[in-house]
């Protein structure tokens, strides 16, 4: 693992996340990134909540197994009756790591089913609070045996990171601001092809995910797991089943532009492309494109941390995306546009650019570490 961010600049840099204008659910994988730069650990997942009822719904996990999320999925409420989430929220997350100190622990259904085919052996939680003190969602951070369990300062130091996400807390619904044109990242990309039936007979890596990414199941929900179109989201899969029945007839496919679906995490782009039929069948076949895409700004931050600049100066390049007239980017900043340009003339001067534009391009085009989105 790389060095561990200092506490002050982690706190930081999650302060900034928690500013941007976006769903807790669109911004999770920067925000689990980040408390991995902070926190010793392997991977993380979120799973919202809701206030009162503290009833769960789609769990994001950095590392995803489509059989583990299936157990999940179908399972959710045996899981909760082996530790329940009205448990971790009373005990600030402390019955979490309890459990996992228990004998006879790697017995338990919840360590089998998902924790060990994950390669995990230590959890840590801290329930997300909103400003009235109601859990919104419970933040998970996990590692292997050879780390050792999650200390006593480790979970403090996971219970400031919430706090300072508090912002998020309940924010499930984009803020106005969340499509006012700014461009969009490709991460990942993966196909599925299909045959004349609507039956999968071939699919890529991170196709299931993306799959179940966009459907963001609720708790029984596993229709993503499919092995045919009933995987797909219901526009997708009647474009495509138009498509596949006007081949046989040689009739002009039915043109379908991309669509683009709002899930976890961001956008979920889908293209078809018909492909006729293979030889000895007058089935035809096509296949669907999917690529997830995710607002610049998000991306930029979540590959800052590593780069030295202040506070200010990465609130700058961030911000700037969404607002280029230097104008509105002292006004969102709080700055005067001689400060601002201050700012921006040291912060290019010293890292060798021309621009913050170019600045920017060069950290958006820059893989971070380990983040698992790698962009394409």
């Amino acid at each position: 693992m790389d060095a561990l961010l200092r506490p002050s600049a982690w706190l930081a840099h999650l302060q900034l996340l928690a500013t941007l204008p976006y769903s807790v659910d669109v911004l999770m994988p920067s925000v689990l990134y980040t408390l991995r730069q902070g926190l010793r650990a392997d991977y993380g997942t979120f799973t919202p909540l809701a206030p009162r009822t503290l009833r769960s719904g789609a769990i994001f996990a950095e590392r995803f197994s489509p059989d583990v999320m299936g157990w999940l999925c179908a399972a959710r409420e045996t899981a909760q009756a082996l530790h329940s989430v009205e448990a971790m929220v009373r005990t600030d997350g402390e019955s979490r790591r309890a459990l996992c100190l228990k004998p006879g622990y790697e017995d338990n259904p919840l360590y089998r089913h998902i924790l060990q085919p994950l390669g995990t052996r230590w959890s840590m939680v801290a329930p997300l609070l909103d400003a009235t003190g109601q859990a919104c969602g419970l933040l998970y951070l996990h590692r292997g045996a050879a780390h050792g369990p999650f200390s006593d300062a480790e979970q403090r130091l996971l219970r400031r990171a919430r706090d300072v996400l508090q912002p998020l807390a309940g924010r499930r619904q984009p803020a106005a601001e969340d499509d006012d044109g700014i461009a969009r990242v490709g991460l990942r990309r993966a196909s599925v092809v299909v045959d004349g039936r609507g039956r999968f007979i071939g699919m890529g890596d991170g196709a299931r995910e993306m799959l179940y990414r966009c459907a963001a199941p609720e708790p029984g929900a596993t229709a993503w797991l499919a092995p045919d179109v009933d995987a797909l989201p219901a526009q997708v899969m009647d474009d495509l089943l138009d498509a596949l029945r006007a081949a046989p007839q040689r009739a002009p496919a039915p043109h379908a532009a991309p669509r683009r679906l709002r899930g976890q995490a961001g956008e979920y782009e889908f293209r078809l492309e018909l492909l006729g039929a293979p030889v000895h069948s007058t089935d035809p076949t096509a296949v669907v494109h999917l690529r997830h895409l995710e607002p610049a700004d998000i991306t930029l931050a979540r590959r800052l941390p590593h780069w030295k600049l202040s506070p200010q100066e990465r609130r700058l390049l961030v911000n700037s995306l969404r607002h280029p007239h230097p104008h509105a980017l002292a006004e969102r900043l709080g700055v005067s546009l001689h400060t601002l340009k201050s700012y921006s003339k040291e912060m290019i001067r010293r890292h060798g650019f021309a621009s913050r534009h170019d600045m920017a391009n060069a950290v958006l085009q820059r893989a971070a570490p380990d983040d698992g989105l790698t962009a394409c």
